[in-house]
């Protein structure tokens, strides 16, 4: 969790410089929206790298090479805008733990809860 905590607070350091804090407060919804228009670009940079298209054959897409590299920055770039609303919001490392335990459980009960109805659909 101390690289979380780190990583948020070097996201913070870096955009206090770019831009001040008391301004992005002033107008916190403009600066989310701005903050997931980024990262909603840089997200499609990463689905850029790898092969998508779903109408080609295995044998087409398998031509396509992932580079990991590529992927490895631009999830980085997705991650800067992600933490840039993380500390906007004052959510910090503990915060994101939490919520990111509660959502996965509750994947997880999702998931089990389907796995029982299909069990039961095809045992009929």
């Amino acid at each position: 969790m101390s690289e979380l905590k780190d990583m948020l607070e070097r996201q913070y350091g870096f955009a206090t410089t770019v831009v001040d804090d008391d301004l992005q407060r002033d107008n916190l919804a403009e600066w989310i929206s701005n903050h997931c228009n980024a990262a909603v670009e840089e997200l499609i940079e990463l689905k850029r790298e790898v092969p998508w298209k779903w109408w080609k054959s295995a044998e087409e897409r398998a031509e396509q090479e992932v580079n990991e590299e590529a992927m490895l920055k631009e999830f980085t770039d997705v991650m800067c805008f992600m933490l840039n609303i993380a500390n906007l919001m004052g959510w910090n490392a503990g915060d994101l733990n939490v919520s990111h335990a509660a959502v996965t459980a509750q994947n997880h009960h999702r998931f089990a809860a389907r796995a029982k109805e299909k069990e039961a659909a095809d045992a009929q």
